[in-house]
């Protein structure tokens, strides 16, 4: 499998990542193989491990679209209102500066070949929770094989959790998984994998 290299990756790596916030962010269009709709249950355990203290901010999409309607009924449903925000599409610079600022990246996925969205927020030290039907997991196990999980909102709003609760842990799995990313898709490592293949094929 050879994963594409996001173009801005290079810079992405460059970004000072010690500003982080309370936030946990999702970037993508909002339809349901995605599983943004999960993401009020989500935020729903979490929030209330904080009492309110962290915000949900889901970028891609906003009230006018179905699932994102859902999303806010669900929020006020549950009382949570004030914890989810839906950003509309942004400019790529706006995007990663939102990006740098959160603690952690969530990517509940019932399918998804490899979203780039998540090598984005891993290269600027956004922690990355996903489901296991998530493409990019096997970078992010080599990271921390416990930040990959399945569908249940539960599971990932305990992770989502003891991540929040320990900043040191937080702070070590964002740089090392801004590390990780760097070395797997640099330009060495895509070319090894390039001219594995190619010599499998021919074999």
């Amino acid at each position: 499998i050879l994963h594409p290299k996001p173009p801005e990756l290079d810079a992405l790596l460059k970004f000072p990542i010690d500003s982080k916030m309370p936030w946990v962010c999702y970037s993508g269009v909002f339809i349901p193989i995605k599983g943004v709709h999960k993401i009020p249950e989500i935020a729903r355990e979490v929030t209330g491990e904080f009492h309110g203290e962290v915000k949900f901010i889901l970028i891609g999409g906003s009230q006018r679209d179905p699932l994102g309607s859902y999303i806010i009924r669900k929020a006020h449903e549950y009382g949570i209102s004030d914890n989810i925000k839906l950003i509309d599409r942004l400019p790529r610079s706006e995007l990663f500066r939102v990006l740098s600022n959160c603690s952690v990246y969530i990517q509940p996925s019932l399918f998804d070949a490899f979203p780039i969205a998540v090598v984005e927020a891993a290269a600027l030290g956004s922690v990355p929770v996903v489901t296991k039907y998530v493409g990019s997991n096997d970078i992010i196990t080599k990271v921390d094989a416990n930040l990959v999980t399945d569908l249940s909102p539960r599971s990932m709003a305990r992770i989502i959790i003891e991540l929040l609760n320990n900043d040191s842990l937080l702070r070590d799995l964002g740089r090392s998984v801004r590390e990780v990313v760097g070395e797997y898709l640099s330009e060495s490592n895509v070319v090894k994998q390039v001219s594995s293949l190619i010599t499998q094929c021919l074999e």
